[in-house]
């Protein structure tokens, strides 16, 4: 294959200990949630062109997102340990937006904290760079419990909102995407600022956002707004958090297994999966 002539105004990625058989679409499905992927390249076995030579090379619009797309490195595809990094010399690497890369991820597949199997097995993360997560008092206990417990629809719910709950000052959205492509019509976005609280699962009499698939428990998880205060602020602030309800084949955070029963912080362009359904859900604002 003949190597591409880079334009100017072009940020070529390389991408080391590439799984053999991943060409074009499969390497630009990857990085595309890093930003615009101008172009693919992808040099094929002389002898197999069915398979690459184990590297590839991205080509992306600007500077900053050929930076995210290198966060991906150390992350495995397919069993394999990839490397990315910066193709050409003269880019130099800002450790201001490397760090903020870095504590707030850009990519909701994978992040610098993250090191992932894609389609197997979870790995044990390399970096203390996690989002935090908190353990709260959200459920309580006896005849306290009796009293304060929700239904709809005649059926219990399995969790109880915690005092700190409040209706979100933004307007955030789910966007559900499926083989990389966002889903048409009301099963493509879910409007979720208009209430404090919202139910995912099975169980269509009771959820507010349906999850469609045999994996997914009645009552997955819950998708709560809670009124925090951050960390060397003054000021409350209103924030989105995902709890799992103890479902039988988990809630996945950016491709990380949460425990159930914890709340954890939910940051713009994070994406969630659950049970073994393929269907990505991706949180934003509509000021992105």
């Amino acid at each position: 294959m003949k190597r591409r002539h880079k334009e100017t105004n072009e940020f070529r990625v390389f991408v080391g200990n590439l799984p053999f058989s991943w060409l074009e679409d499969a390497v630009r499905n990857i990085f595309h949630s890093y930003g615009t992927v101008v172009d693919v390249e992808v040099p094929r076995n002389r002898q197999q062109q069915e398979l690459n030579r184990g590297f590839a090379f991205v080509y992306f619009s600007n500077r900053e997102e050929a930076l995210a797309a290198t966060t991906l490195s150390g992350s495995r595809l397919d069993g394999r340990v990839v490397k990315v990094e910066l193709a050409d010399e003269n880019i130099e690497q800002s450790e201001t937006v490397r760090e903020e890369l870095t504590r707030r991820p850009h990519s909701p597949i994978a992040s610098s904290s993250q090191a992932y199997e894609w389609g197997g097995k979870q790995v044990q993360r390399q970096s203390e760079n996690v989002v935090p997560k908190e353990t709260p008092n959200f459920m309580p206990s006896g005849a306290l419990y009796k009293e304060q417990r929700m239904t709809r629809h005649g059926k219990e719910l399995k969790f109880v909102e915690p005092l700190d709950a409040r209706k979100p000052d933004k307007h955030w959205r789910l966007y559900v995407f499926k083989d990389g492509k966002l889903l048409q019509g009301e099963e493509g976005v879910f409007y979720i600022y208009q209430k404090s609280v919202y139910l995912l699962g099975r169980d269509r009499d009771v959820v507010d956002i349906p999850i469609d698939h045999p994996s997914a428990s009645q009552q997955h998880a819950v998708l709560q707004f809670r009124q925090v205060m951050p960390k060397n602020r003054d000021k409350l602030v209103i924030k989105p958090y995902i709890m799992d309800l103890e479902s039988t084949n988990g809630t996945f955070l950016n491709n990380e297994r949460i425990e159930s029963l914890r709340y954890y912080e939910l940051l713009e362009k994070d994406m969630l999966r659950f049970g073994y359904s393929s269907r990505e859900f991706i949180i934003l604002t509509d000021r992105m």
